[in-house]
Order: C-alpha cells, then sequence, then structure tokens
C-alpha cells in the first residue's frame, strides 16, 4: 500500500552499508517486482554472493577472473590441515623452504576486521578461533560455522 502513494517510479534502492545489504537488495527486488513501479528499478537481483568473500571468489573465477586459491575451513584443526595443503609450515621446521603465508578471515564483514596473516599453524588456530563462532557481521542470530583461508599475494590491493 505505501508504494503506490508515492508519486514517482523508484529508480533506485541505494545501501550506505555493508550490514543493509542484505535488506536494500530485498527491498529493491520487491519494489521492482511491484506492477506499481513498472519495472523501472535498475537492479539485477538478489545476490547471496555479494555478502559472502568464499561465494564472490568463485563468482569471478567462474567469469574468467584470476582469483587467490582459496578453502572453506569448519574447524581448527580443519584450517591447520588446509594451511599445511597451502604451504603454511611449522615454525621449528627443518625444511630449506620459506612458510607459505596465509589469510585467514570471516565470510562476511568489512575492510580488516578480523582479518589475519599467518604463517604457522599455531597463528591460523589463533586467527580461526577468534572469528568461529562469533556473530556474523551485519546479522543479529547468526554465527559463523566457517572460516575462509586464502593464499596470500603480493601487489596492489584495490
Amino acid at each position: 500500500a505505501w508504494l503506490k502513494s508515492i508519486p514517482f517510479n523508484i529508480v533506485a534502492v541505494i545501501c550506505e552499508s555493508d550490514s543493509g545489504l542484505d535488506y536494500a537488495e530485498m527491498l529493491s527486488c520487491a519494489i521492482d517486482s511491484s506492477p506499481t513501479n513498472g519495472g523501472h528499478l535498475q537492479q539485477n537481483g538478489y545476490g547471496v554472493a555479494r555478502r559472502d568473500k568464499y561465494l564472490m571468489n568463485q563468482v569471478c573465477s567462474d567469469a574468467g577472473i584470476p582469483v587467490v586459491r582459496q578453502a572453506l575451513c569448519a574447524s581448527t584443526e580443519d584450517a591447520i590441515q588446509k594451511g599445511f595443503e597451502f604451504g603454511v609450515l611449522e615454525s621449528n621446521n627443518n625444511s630449506t623452504l620459506p612458510s607459505t603465508e596465509v589469510i585467514i578471515k570471516p565470510l562476511r564483514g568489512v575492510a580488516s576486521n578480523r582479518v589475519s596473516l599467518c604463517s604457522t599453524p599455531s597463528s591460523i588456530q589463533s586467527a580461526t578461533e577468534c572469528i568461529l563462532g562469533t556473530a556474523v557481521f551485519g546479522t543479529y542470530d547468526m554465527k559463523y560455522s566457517d572460516v575462509l583461508m586464502q593464499e596470500f599475494i603480493t601487489g596492489k590491493e584495490y
């Protein structure tokens, strides 16, 4: 009923921050599907990948964009094992190879909140424990059950 009372067509829903993105997308989909608005809204639907760093990386990869290697980790043990697979070594290793560094981060978040650069199994454990079971950014009732591990590469950040 409120949409009918607006004397103009809505052409966009702009979200002020990541924490409101979910609701902004739902609102834009609802408005655009309304015959009252006539399909004038410039939007491309509801996209879960916009709020999930793992899924967004997959979307980019599927589109042919080069992306970093990544893995979902459901526990500290899982993260440490995947760290070994990425090339992270014990700090007291006798290898002539340097230990690889990985990034541990939540699947959703902003800036570098809870993002850690890890080069040992113990740093992977600490970073993973800092995220698992905590509140998902922008939600009130969801907890992280996975963390995202990505290879660390050097270069320009965008």
